[in-house]
């Protein structure tokens, strides 16, 4: 107990919020003391109780085994392995187990540069194509899109943009909210690839970074495929290499059969990067694949790709994510699930909420066109998820996502989204919203 009011103490002078987790298994946690369905986690989490334990065992054992001969004074394979002295054993592991997963377009001309996190892996892959280019231009990120902490990252907007982010422009993206009223999809989707047409015309990027699915920008909101392939070989055409960003919607949480979306809708991009559930959602590993790089077969920074027990769990992952293993199928029999049961909370926000997604990586977006009035609905909504004891990840935009590990009950999940269901009820019946300022 004293040790727990130290730390809450330390937290409450630091000006954060208690949110401590003190267990969890599944979409069940104990955060702050209270029991809550957890549905969020930002797609970082794949597997739960003993096939997530499959998956990091390995490198636990191994490390187990290491201390035990450190403690005998005896030499033993190394934890971690700076990169001027050579790489762990398991790297080749790694290599072996992501082979399977290279889009068949690649051949074998590919090469894997292995991160710490999403973020570095989105700017290690933007600087990996910028070497294969003749000139340098800044990139080209969609509007409102971030691909890590804003201050640093690519996309996004923070007060040391200018010291820290490497130069980018922004390109249109079919958002609902850019959506004339009583526009026909065709129609929008038409106009969006004439200003991105015009927009390569006039700025002629040399990377253009797109997300197949979004994250937290647009709530899990994928783009129209065939709009998305217009666009990619309109960069193609432009001279840009062309970067897909799946750090959130990779790694077969989409469900449609491939490890990475790209690959699963034929766009053959020049690079894919991943991260966030590579480690099992466990350990900070993340990369980026590169198609025609003259980078070495592999690179590791520093400590990037250096820990063995990350590097364990990351080839356990990837083994585990096969077309046809049974984690993959989980996620796919989930994904119809949740699919469904998101079209009943549209259906019953009146117009009030868009939802949309793949697979596991759903979510919803409040759907006024004032950004004001969908993040004052997000508050409402959130303090109405607390009381109901659920979690979705929220999202900036003014929405939620869904993204349960691939292996959820499929009960605990029905129990959730009635949760998010009561909650969202209670939002509808205290914030009143003009009709007339609804996106569809």
């Amino acid at each position: 107990m004293k040790c727990a009011m130290i730390s809450s103490n330390l937290l409450a002078r630091a000006g954060i919020p208690n949110r401590v987790v003190d267990a969890k298994l599944g979409v069940r946690a104990v955060v702050a003391g209270d029991e809550t369905l957890v549905l969020g986690g930002a797609c970082a989490e794949i597997a739960t109780g003993p096939r997530l334990a499959a998956l990091v065992r390995p490198g636990h054992e191994k490390e187990a085994l290491a201390l035990a001969r450190l403690e005998k004074d005896e030499p033993t394979a190394p934890l971690s392995v700076h990169t001027s002295i050579g790489h762990p054993g398991a790297v080749v592991d790694v290599l072996r187990a992501i082979e399977p997963h290279v889009p068949a377009s690649w051949t074998d001309d590919w090469r894997l540069s292995l991160q710490l996190d999403g973020a570095s892996a989105v700017r290690a892959a933007c600087d990996l194509l910028l070497r294969q280019c003749d000139r340098f231009a800044p990139v080209a990120v969609g509007m409102e899109s971030y691909h890590g902490p804003p201050s640093s990252s690519v996309g996004g907007v923070g007060v040391l943009d200018r010291a820290l982010k490497p130069p980018q422009l922004s390109y249109p993206i079919p958002s609902p909210f850019r959506r004339r009223a009583g526009e026909a999809d065709g129609d929008f989707n038409a106009r969006v690839f004439d200003e991105f047409r015009q927009f390569c015309k006039a700025s002629s990027p040399q990377v253009v970074v797109f997300e197949p699915q979004w994250g937290s920008s647009l709530a899990a909101m994928p783009w129209p495929v065939e709009l998305l392939r217009a666009c990619v070989a309109e960069a193609r055409e432009s001279g840009a290499k062309v970067l897909c960003d799946e750090v959130m919607c990779g790694m077969a949480r989409h469900g449609l059969g491939r490890l990475f979306l790209s690959d699963a809708w034929r766009l053959d991009p020049d690079a894919i990067s991943l991260g966030k559930a590579l480690g099992a959602g466990v350990n900070p590993i993340a990369g980026v694949l590169v198609r025609h790089s003259d980078a070495p077969p592999l690179e590791i920074h520093t400590y990037a790709g250096a820990s063995e027990r990350a590097l364990m769990a990351a080839a356990a992952t990837l083994d585990a994510l096969g077309d046809d293993a049974p984690l993959a199928a989980a996620a796919r029999r989930a994904g119809d699930w949740l699919a469904a049961a998101m079209e009943e909370l549209q259906a019953a926000s009146r117009g009030r909420l868009l939802c949309h997604g793949l697979g596991l990586m759903r979510g919803a977006i409040f759907a006024h066109r004032d950004a004001a009035q969908r993040a004052r609905f997000g508050d409402v909504f959130r303090a109405n998820c607390e009381r109901r004891a659920v979690l979705p990840y929220h999202v900036p935009v003014g929405g939620f996502m869904i993204t349960p590990p691939y292996d959820v009950d499929l009960g605990t999940l029905e129990e959730g989204l009635r949760r998010i269901g009561q909650a969202l009820d209670d939002t509808y019946a205290t914030v009143r919203w003009d009709d007339a300022g609804l996106a569809t």
